[in-house]
């Protein structure tokens, strides 16, 4: 069934849109205030405290907090207001100007979406990964609310939305692949070939530009050190070429050292982090960190391609939980907040241990399963490719391709395979289904699409069934 034609409502039809997305925002708020603090931020915050801000965590975030806390808005509660206000702004955006357009079941889904409990249940918590998602959604909600009204935004608008695309792409180091596309589709607007292409190619060129001087931005304008975080991945990728290809030793690292890491079973498909685990892990992180490894990195990859590749399809497996075992860590947020001598963050609370088990629930499901939610999202690039052109069309074919590209990316950039890094890309998937709610989607692709999906998640819950959990211990 498709909606009404847009000459049927009266444009105050976005006023209950607008009055309900107020008031998520505001249960959100009151519900997990102020936020809960990960071990990422409590880090974070301790170099603040001991004037030793390092490039680990996004050195952005930390002097946005500063600044908040210089007009009177200390503690957590600063960092959790803004995140909570970003993602309800968005969302409410959208779904106003859906529900004056006349499709009120697709601006009623965009607000589901931020109830959604892998969406919901993460934004309680505090991290690089939900600010991202907040800033990634405001900005589509901006552009959006003007583009799906085919009014022209203002310079303003224009500002604002590029600030929140800067502010993402600069949280983590991989943002690029979920900027640059999604600034680029927002660019396009209703301009066709190569004055739509024009555009798109500014403003993907600007967020490249933006990445590649992140560094610098760091350094010079945030004023932190470099811890070298690029060599975790590195090492994550020379411990996993040295343990699929049965070598001896890795560049740099004792042949005993790393003899007794895989007697202890250091290695695994789901993250880097059991070399920075002393007490379960030989030291390999503390005694290989302090020293350039890209030569060496580069040359073992040249080496052993095929290990290479058998790690990282072992991690991108792992990451988008496709034939993975049931019972899987870190996917859900933190029931309370990471210790920590501050007092930041929130304690023990029902709401959040209610939370916790709603997402482990949902993360049972294919709700919860990424690769469900990229299956989809191949479907909705497929299916509205079929679409004539319009602003519904092309801001979803942009979410959809934004969350798709940042989810490829994991194949060769990521090193843990923790459920928040997901975070954007669900929401994405998630916003996108709900724009092309109600639009004459072709009957067949969506056959198609559906029993392709219904298949993939009859694959990956048998494999829940028939694969033994062993997830490593202390993740």
């Amino acid at each position: 069934m498709i909606d009404q034609p847009p000459s049927a409502f009266h444009p105050r039809a976005g006023r209950p849109f607008a009055v309900a997305a107020a008031l998520l925002g505001l249960a959100q708020l009151a519900l997990f205030y102020p936020g809960i603090a990960s071990y990422d931020i409590v880090f974070a915050y301790g170099e603040w405290m001991a004037h030793a801000v390092s490039d680990w965590h996004p050195p952005v975030l930390i002097r946005l907090w500063q600044g908040l806390a210089g007009l009177g808005l200390p503690g957590l509660g600063s960092l959790y207001l803004l995140q909570t206000l970003l993602l309800w702004l968005g969302l409410g955006l959208l779904a106003v100007a859906q529900a004056r357009a006349g499709r009120r079941r697709s601006a009623a889904l965009l607000l589901l979406v931020g109830v959604l409990p892998p969406v919901s249940g993460w934004m309680a918590e505090v991290l690089k990964d939900t600010q991202l998602t907040a800033a990634l959604v405001a900005a589509t909600g901006v552009v959006g609310h003007y583009r799906l009204r085919g009014r022209p935004m203002p310079p303003a608008a224009v500002a604002g939305a590029a600030l929140l695309l800067l502010y993402a792409t600069l949280l983590r180091q991989n943002a690029l692949f979920s900027t640059l596309p999604l600034a680029a589709g927002l660019a396009i607007g209703e301009r066709r070939g190569r004055q739509a292409a024009r555009p798109a190619m500014l403003a993907g060129g600007l967020a490249l530009l933006v990445a590649l001087l992140a560094p610098a931005i760091n350094h010079r304008l945030f004023d932190a050190r470099p811890a070298h975080a690029e060599r975790s991945a590195q090492l994550y990728d020379m411990a996993g070429i040295a343990h699929f290809a049965g070598l001896a030793t890795i560049p740099g690292i004792p042949p005993a050292m790393w003899a007794e890491a895989e007697r202890r079973g250091c290695y695994t498909p789901y993250a880097w982090d059991s070399y920075d685990m002393p007490a379960t892990c030989p030291p390999i992180w503390a005694a290989i960190r302090d020293r350039p490894l890209t030569a060496d990195w580069l040359a073992l990859i040249a080496r052993h391609p095929i290990a290479y590749a058998e790690h990282r399809l072992a991690h991108f497996n792992t990451t988008l939980r496709f034939l993975t075992a049931r019972q899987e860590p870190r996917a859900a947020s933190q029931k309370r907040s990471t210790p920590n001598p501050w007092g930041l963050g929130l304690g023990e609370s029902r709401a959040a241990a209610i939370s916790f088990k709603v997402q482990s629930i949902f993360a049972a499901s294919p709700l919860g399963w990424p690769i469900a939610w990229a299956a989809l999202g191949l479907s909705l690039l497929w299916m509205g490719a079929a679409l004539p052109r319009s602003p519904r069309r092309d801001l979803a074919l942009a979410l959809a391709a934004s969350a798709l590209v940042q989810m490829a990316s994991f194949l060769v950039v990521s090193v843990a395979a923790d459920f928040r890094y997901h975070h954007w890309p669900i929401t994405a998937i998630a916003m996108a289904t709900a724009l092309l709610a109600g639009e004459p989607l072709p009957i067949s692709r969506v056959r198609r699409a559906g029993l392709a999906l219904l298949a993939l998640c009859l694959v990956t819950g048998a494999a829940r069934l028939a694969l033994v959990p062993h997830w490593p211990a202390g993740f």
